[in-house]
């Protein structure tokens, strides 16, 4: 357990960090907050290919359950489609994060309905609306760019799940 634990934490946490710290150090990007929307390819590149790298683990190396090998697939399909929305427009990450742990949860309790998850949703609704408020509110973002963020995660999640549980 806590191998894996490991494996996640460096995957999804310090290598990310570590990747942009290497970027911003080295003038690549202005801040680690990437604010201009050229600056988040190649740091998004990274990130997606940890998750990618994760996901390989935990199906060839780690022989994990098929729903966490599953998440880290999903979320690197994730982060392609965001790179690639982020080619043309900023797109709001945070927003794109909460709604896809929607659109996991919803696709678990259509496939599950023997679990009751509506408390759960509506809770994960609030701080998605949150979430978004925040990031306008901050001035980070657009509608548009938190709702292209929201609609992708939710879309991309909901469908890795439903589709392939």
């Amino acid at each position: 357990m806590w191998r894996i634990l490991f494996v996640v934490f460096m995957l999804s946490f310090v290598m990310p960090m570590i990747s942009l710290l290497i970027l911003r150090f080295s003038h690549y990007i202005k801040s680690i907050h990437l604010h201009e929307r050229r600056e988040r390819i190649v740091p998004f590149i990274f990130v997606m290919s940890f998750y990618a790298i994760s996901s390989y683990l935990f199906y060839d190396k780690i022989n994990l359950n098929d729903v966490l090998y599953l998440l880290f697939l999903a979320i690197a399909f994730l982060l392609v489609a965001l790179t690639l929305l982020n080619l043309k427009v900023k797109v709001s990450i945070h927003s794109a994060a909460i709604w896809g742990v929607f659109g996991f949860i919803y696709a678990l309790g259509l496939k599950y309905p023997e679990h009751n998850i509506r408390e759960l949703l509506t809770v994960l609704a609030l701080i998605g609306g949150l979430v978004n408020t925040s990031r306008l509110a901050l001035d980070a973002h657009t509608p548009i760019q938190v709702g292209l963020g929201g609609i992708a995660g939710f879309v991309v999640c909901f469908l890795s799940f439903y589709i392939y549980l």
